[in-house]
């Protein structure tokens, strides 16, 4: 996440653990889905939606500080282009649909 985000995560470890979980057990879930092909809709356990929803949770925090840190360094005309790669080219994906 400090990839993604600029930011350590070490004080975070109790829900990094969580989302390390989480993680693993949707993408356990999606990739049995997938060998289910056209019926993939047939399986939806529904700790797939708990996990998938504590991702989002987890993930939003970086995410939203990540873009209030570019808007800042933007209207500074600070440099964060290095510090936050992942999330300005995907800001400027969704923007640009």
């Amino acid at each position: 996440m400090a990839l993604i985000s600029g930011q350590s995560v070490n004080g975070r470890v109790r829900s990094q653990v969580s989302f390390s979980k989480d993680f693993s057990e949707a993408a356990g879930i999606a990739a049995y889905c997938r060998s289910l092909g056209d019926l993939y809709w047939v399986y939806t356990p529904a700790r797939f939606k708990k996990d998938c929803k504590n991702i989002k949770t987890y993930t939003d925090g970086y995410v939203k500080s990540a873009l209030r840190c570019i808007v800042k360094n933007q209207e500074t005309s600070e440099d964060s282009s290095e510090q936050f790669v992942f999330i300005k080219e995907l800001q400027d994906e969704l923007s640009a649909c």
